[in-house]
């Protein structure tokens, strides 16, 4: 300020820190309440330049407002302000007549800023973060410090010093947060958090700046001091893990063919991995591995040893999905579940899914019995095209033992092709079908390379809307469990030959081949007592289409009660049942107990009808009836009963009822199975062979046609009943009886 005198006309008071104008020169004073008191000096200095005057001038002080007290010093060269309130006002200084204001303000004080915190480090790696390095405080009110930490959900934060220290749980991937507070030496306080980004290399990151998979800046690189700078997109010796640490940069583009250990896709991952138009996929021994987030194929070839849907959604490319590779060193164990979709969404995008693993399985029985993979899902499911091409490479204990296990919980179904060039379909589960079924033999016959080989799951066809459902066949290929279900519509074999490891008719018009119809496998252990629903007429209708049905399984049985008494097979005719030619042909391959442990079953409350021939090779047929318009022939290949091969008798009741000529064949020691053998063909049976039964309670009945023995002998039936229209006309030969012979009606007995 300007003085009244005029030697000091150009003089100016300020107010100042230090009493000699060497401290801080204020132009208004800014407080806060918690402020310590400050005292401010008068100094005199000329207008308009830095020279200090000598004296320390005496000045008078008010201060207006009630937010302080002003305290003046040392006769008014000084004063002292303590604040106490929130409030502005002012200084006022007089000197020499004249007088200057100093604005002052009193605040409340700020806070601390405590700023949020982002690192990474690596999976079970301890990583210390320097929080206060970006948190913002006034000098006034003092330096900060870490008030409290709390921990992560996935990890502990621990204090220590102005830094803390986080341990990731063991194992854990991904984002974790904990919060801190931090304090300044006035109280005030403020909260942050911080974001632990716990990764492996190649890990992605998005912070490139696009989307593209080949883009090293995407992935995480080398982790050091908490950052994880770009590096490069991984190969095939490099797991490619989503997570949640992408924030909002989580969709991914694979621009350009991609081979990698495997792929991993964590439950917190909520992006978009989008293959392009012509790029090809392979994941190798990290496999495919999806719990959350979204994948868009396209149309190139996808890869991978293994394929696992935990949840999420992954749209499959509409070209080929293949799942391969060689399953070695007793790995099958681990190849079971190969293909899982146990949640989530698969979206066929009409391509088609195709397992081909291969492995040299050999009979020592140390690979698991050849599951060398497996399809295993839970949630509903689609396919459109599903191919089967499991090689087993080595001959030792066969070429087919190379199975894929399928284990379902709920609905799978292929609507347009399930086709089988090699392998069996084991386990419990069902595909269902209501596209085209081909069964492969490139090699002809079982015994070969490549082969569809059967196994215990079940395929269920569904049949199409307006048009026939095919089973098209090759050589010897082998169906699994097949069952038709196809309501009003049609299943027919297009081929001359079909063969399955079991058939169920439960809806529908199946059209069996023109050629040979074989059931045939293993049967083992507890599946024999299943087995006697080998061949199961539930509903529907069955066209023979003048085809033959052979019953053919086997089995090793050690004693005749093991294996629950050699159920082998069975007819089980619920519903009305009509086939052509009939062939038995099981068999035991074990001397244990007697080979002729090997039978089939004949249930249901329907008599199964043959229009043409029964013959039986091997094996025996218990219970129930068969009523037979063709020949009957009883073969013993290996001459004797107690060889492997011979028709092993049974308690199943033979009526022939033809309307042509029927003839009776008994070869060498097969036996004659039935309680009782009826006679009821009005144009007349006549024997080709001597035809013992063997044991008793064997019957003989003629009730229509003559029973003509002509040169040959039947001999050991217990009692024969002949009601006429029946006779039996003994030519050269002779008929023998054990009980009685009771003729009705006009008819006569011959000669015991």
């Amino acid at each position: 300020m300007l003085t009244d005198d005029s030697s000091k006309s150009n003089y100016t008071i300020y107010l100042e820190s230090n009493g000699d104008g060497s401290g801080e020169r204020f132009e208004s004073i800014n407080l806060y309440t918690i402020s310590p008191d400050m005292t401010i000096h008068a100094i005199l200095r000329s207008e308009g330049s830095s020279e200090v005057t000598t004296e320390n001038p005496m000045v008078n002080w008010s201060l207006n407002g009630s937010f302080a007290d002003l305290n003046i010093n040392n006769g008014g060269r000084s004063a002292t302000l303590h604040t106490y309130n929130v409030g502005s006002g002012s200084i006022v200084l007089t000197y020499e007549g004249k007088t200057f204001t100093y604005e002052v303000n009193v605040a409340i004080p700020p806070a601390p800023e405590a700023k949020s915190d982002s690192v990474y480090t690596a999976v079970d790696t301890l990583v210390s973060i320097p929080v206060l390095d970006n948190d913002l405080f006034d000098p006034v009110n003092g330096p900060i410090n870490v008030l409290s930490v709390t921990n992560g959900t996935n990890g502990n934060a621990v204090l220590n010093g102005s830094s803390i220290d986080y341990t990731p749980n063991s194992g854990f991937y991904g984002s974790d947060t904990f919060t801190y507070t931090i304090e300044n030496n006035k109280g005030g306080q403020d909260t942050a958090t911080v974001t632990v980004n716990v990764v492996t290399a190649f890990t992605w990151t998005g912070n490139g700046s696009d989307s593209n998979w080949d883009n090293g800046d995407n992935w995480c690189g080398v982790i050091a001091d908490g950052a994880c700078p770009g590096g490069a997109a991984p190969n095939s010796s490099q797991l490619a893990r989503f997570d949640n640490i992408c924030g909002a940069n989580c969709d991914v583009d694979i621009n350009t063919d991609i081979d990698v250990a495997g792929v991993y896709m964590t439950s917190d991952y909520t992006g978009t991995i989008t293959q392009q138009s012509g790029v090809s996929i392979t994941t190798r021994g990290s496999h495919w591995r999806q719990y959350g987030g979204t994948f868009v194929g396209s149309d190139g070839v996808i890869n991978h040893l293994k394929f696992r849907l935990y949840d999420g959604q992954f749209t499959s490319t509409s070209g080929t999905m293949s799942l391969s590779g060689t399953v070695s060193n007793g790995d099958a164990y681990t190849y079971e579940d190969a293909f899982v979709i146990q949640s989530g969404t698969f979206i066929h995008n009409n391509g088609t899914i195709e397992m081909a693993w291969d492995s040299p399985y050999n009979s020592s029985g140390s690979r698991n019995n050849g599951n060398i993979g497996g399809l295993y899902v839970d949630t509903a499911t689609d396919f459109y095209n599903l191919v089967i091409n499991v090689d087993d490479t080595q001959v030792d204990g066969g070429y087919g033992q190379a199975n894929v296990v399928v284990s379902t919980t709920d609905t799978v179904t292929v609507t347009n092709q399930l086709i089988v060039h090699d392998g069996s379909l084991s386990g419990s589960g069902t595909i269902y079908l209501s596209g085209d079924y081909v069964i492969n033999c490139a090699d002809s016959t079982l015994s070969g390379q490549r082969c569809a080989s059967g196994g215990s799951a079940r395929v269920i066809m569904l049949g199409k809307t307006g048009a026939s459902q095919p089973i098209t066949t090759q050589g010897e290929g082998r169906a699994p469990h097949l069952y038709i279900d196809s309501g009003s519509s049609e299943v027919a074999v297009v081929g001359t030959d079909l063969n399955a490891q079991k058939f169920t008719l439960n809806s529908g018009n199946f059209i069996a081949p023109s050629g040979n119809f074989r059931l045939s496998g293993w049967v083992h252990g507890a599946n024999a007592t299943d087995n006697r629903n080998g061949f199961y007429i539930v509903g529907g209708s069955y066209t023979h289409n003048s085809g033959t049905v052979t019953l053919a399984w086997h089995s090793s049985y050690s004693s005749a009660s093991s294996y629950n008494q050699g159920k082998t097979g069975g007819i089980n005719a619920q519903a009305a049942l009509t086939l052509n030619n009939l062939v038995i042909d099981v068999d035991d391959i074990s001397d244990s107990g007697g080979y002729n442990q090997a039978r089939i079953w004949i249930q249901g409350p329907n008599v199964p009808v043959l229009e043409g021939d029964l013959t039986v090779d091997d094996g025996a047929l218990l219970e129930g009836s068969l009523n037979v318009m063709g020949d009957l022939t009883f073969n013993c290949v290996d001459l004797v009963q107690t060889a492997q091969n011979c028709a092993g008798g049974g308690t199943t009741n033979i009526q022939l009822m033809g309307t042509s000529g029927q003839t009776i064949t008994q070869n060498n020691e097969a036996l004659f199975p039935g309680s009782l053998m009826t006679v009821n063909n009005p144009v007349g049976v006549s024997l080709l062979t001597n035809v013992t039964f063997q044991g008793t309670g064997h019957h003989l009945e003629v009730v229509d046609g003559v029973f003509d023995l002509g040169a040959f002998n039947f001999s050991n039936i217990d009692n024969v009943t002949i009601t006429s229209p029946g006779s039996v006309n003994e030519n050269t030969g002779d008929m023998t009886w054990l009980g009685t012979c009771t003729a009705t009606g006009g008819a006569s007995c011959p000669t015991n």
